[in-house]
């Protein structure tokens, strides 16, 4: 898959440009009939060029890949454990920062037939930045995905149910919690009626 994006905002005091391009492979692999073998590799570049403030101007590059191993029994049992590997390099003439992120979770699914969908999982999230850590720039939001430096750990849980009426109801709970800011948790409900 290739994508790429770009849009150039003109502001009174100058112009703001974000460009993003990437180049994605997908491989899927039913290695028996219960176990499957996904990989995801990608090449991206991102950059955001403003006129008004060229401290916070960047193009980043990208090496991504994520491997994914899922065993199913039926249509009512999934279990997958998740991984990622990645590697941001901002250019050398805007800083030449470099972040790596690694990335493992388990993550597991049970349908409940009528009842509804039962999602959970959990992560664990390395990160490594060299670079200007000092405040909070949009270059280190970015290049860390929003994750502190250091250990990080995710987890979710997630409610489906669906009515015969075209009524659907999910909520959502996620927690996040790293070495160096308190735990954050946060939950939605959502209600939908699809016609």
């Amino acid at each position: 898959t290739f994508r790429a994006n770009q849009n150039k905002n003109i502001l009174t005091s100058g112009f703001e440009g974000r460009s993003f391009s990437s180049k994605l492979i997908d491989f899927r692999w039913n290695i028996a009939k219960k176990f499957t073998l996904r990989n995801k590799a990608e090449l991206s570049n991102k950059s955001k060029i403003s006129e008004i403030s060229t401290a916070n101007n960047y193009e980043v590059t990208s090496q991504i890949i994520e491997p994914k191993l899922t065993y199913q029994k039926g249509s009512k049992f999934r279990i997958s454990i998740i991984s990622a590997f990645k590697n941001k390099n901002n250019i050398d003439s805007l800083g030449g920062e470099n972040a790596k992120f690694k990335k493992l979770g388990c993550e597991m699914t049970y349908n409940m037939i009528s009842k509804g969908r039962m999602t959970t999982g959990l992560d664990y999230i390395s990160t490594i930045f060299s670079g200007d850590q000092s405040g909070s720039s949009p270059l280190l939001f970015d290049m860390l995905e929003g994750f502190q430096i250091g250990t990080n750990y995710t987890w979710r849980s997630t409610y489906q149910r669906s009515f015969k009426n075209n009524f659907q109801i999910s909520f959502r709970y996620e927690g996040r919690y790293s070495e160096t800011s308190k735990t954050v948790h946060t939950g939605n409900m959502q209600v939908q009626l699809l016609f």
